[in-house]
């Protein structure tokens, strides 16, 4: 059916146009010749038949068959081809410098969740002119693989990964097992049960969450669990407790229950300290 326009204003309604039209499953608009092979026929539009995803009306691009996947439905829109998007500013993020070419909806009528490719309008040549990706909305951004979020960029700008709740600027809880220092050219390290470990490597499965090649700078000093800035009640030790500390030498050993290939640590042995007398002390604190 071939319909020379109609009363419908485009303002207002439907545009003023020429309309093609099909009582039959599909439409095929062929600019090669008089089939609608994949092959000849560029432009396919289906109705949707059946129920849920079967339903929805499709448009079909260089393919007579739409994109499905059992797990996620049918897409509305399958393009057997590359496609390429030039924008302009009709759609932007409110500024005449930056373009949105491309910005996806979750169809929410009430509160929707948009996210959006934008771009800046200025010459390429300019390094300030960039490529911005991300949520439009107020809305956290995730990053995913196999299905699962990695990584998050919430609202407020926190970073997280291997958690989806940040607490703080850059909060990571994702680690790996590695072999630290397997030259053996020495390391030190703090245990998280207290203490400082001075041994030459390797280390082998240390659980490591973040690896720096350079050197890590914190302009306010960088906090582990036994800083003391994280303590409180501070209390000096008489004379006579660091005297006895005096006679005791520090050790090189290892756990009973550590195989060969664990480093050796450095510390004191609970019954030199009784000797030098510091059972009154630390005879509790003793394993």
């Amino acid at each position: 059916m071939l319909d020379f326009g109609n009363s419908r204003n485009y303002k207002t309604g439907y545009p003023i146009c020429h309309t093609l039209a099909t009582t039959s499953d599909a439409f095929c608009i062929n600019t090669l010749g008089s089939g609608v092979a994949p092959s000849s026929g560029c432009l396919y539009l289906v109705s949707g038949s059946g129920s849920g995803y079967s339903a929805v009306d499709k448009l079909l691009f260089n393919t007579d068959t739409p994109y499905s996947n059992a797990s996620y439905g049918v897409a509305g829109f399958t393009c057997n081809g590359n496609m390429l998007i030039k924008s302009n500013n009709t759609l932007n993020d409110g500024t005449a410098s930056w373009n949105m070419p491309l910005c996806l909806s979750n169809g929410n009528a009430t509160s929707e969740l948009l996210f959006a490719f934008q771009m800046n309008n200025g010459v390429a040549s300019t390094s300030t002119n960039s490529v911005v990706m991300g949520t439009v909305s107020n809305n956290d951004f995730r990053m995913m693989t196999n299905n699962s979020t990695r990584m998050i960029i919430t609202s407020a700008g926190r970073v997280g990964i291997g958690t989806n709740t940040p607490l703080y600027g850059l909060h990571c809880t994702s680690t790996v097992s590695v072999t630290i220092d397997g030259g053996g050219s020495g390391v030190a390290y703090f245990k998280t049960s207290g203490g400082l470990v001075s041994t030459a490597g390797p280390l082998s499965s240390v659980a490591v969450g973040i690896c720096c090649s350079g050197a890590l700078v914190a302009s306010t000093g960088c906090y582990v669990w036994s800083d003391e800035r994280l303590k409180k009640d501070w209390a000096e030790l008489d004379d006579g407790v660091a005297d006895a500390m005096l006679k005791i030498k520090p050790m090189l050993y290892r756990y009973k229950a550590d195989p060969d290939s664990v480093s050796l640590q450095v510390g004191y042995s609970a019954q030199s300290l009784l000797r030098a007398g510091m059972q009154l002390h630390f005879v509790k604190a003793m394993d």
